[in-house]
């Protein structure tokens, strides 16, 4: 698809959407989700979760349900969802989210330590 092709995309009212999160920065708390079978990516924002999920993370490579709507700011994800019963892997899998966490940890104060790198 076309580089542009974010410029033309409008996203259909109501319409919920599957992506993969192409990352996620847990300290700025936002990232990008890539809409499945396009070039499109659309900016998600932690406040942009589903309210009832507690952990407010995504986590790279996680496919996830959304809706899109167009800010002031441009197209942004919203009611970000999980697709296993509407659960984030940082909820279903709360060893996996201890081990990303840890694991930036470690990485922030030993940026030698790079064999360690979740990603």
């Amino acid at each position: 698809m076309a580089t542009n092709e974010i410029n033309t995309f409008t996203p259909q009212a109501d319409k919920i959407y599957t992506g993969i999160v192409k990352w996620f920065n847990m300290d700025l708390r936002y990232g990008f989700v890539n809409i499945l079978n396009t070039n499109i990516n659309i900016f998600a924002h932690k406040n942009d979760i589903n309210n009832n999920i507690r952990y407010k993370c995504l986590i790279k490579g996680e496919y996830v349900h959304f809706k899109i709507v167009n800010s002031d700011k441009g197209l942004k994800c919203e009611n970000i969802t999980g697709i296993d019963n509407n659960m984030l892997l940082c909820e279903s899998n709360s060893d996996l989210l201890k081990k990303l966490i840890l694991c930036q940890y470690i990485e922030k104060t030993n940026p030698n330590l790079s064999f360690i790198k979740m990603s």
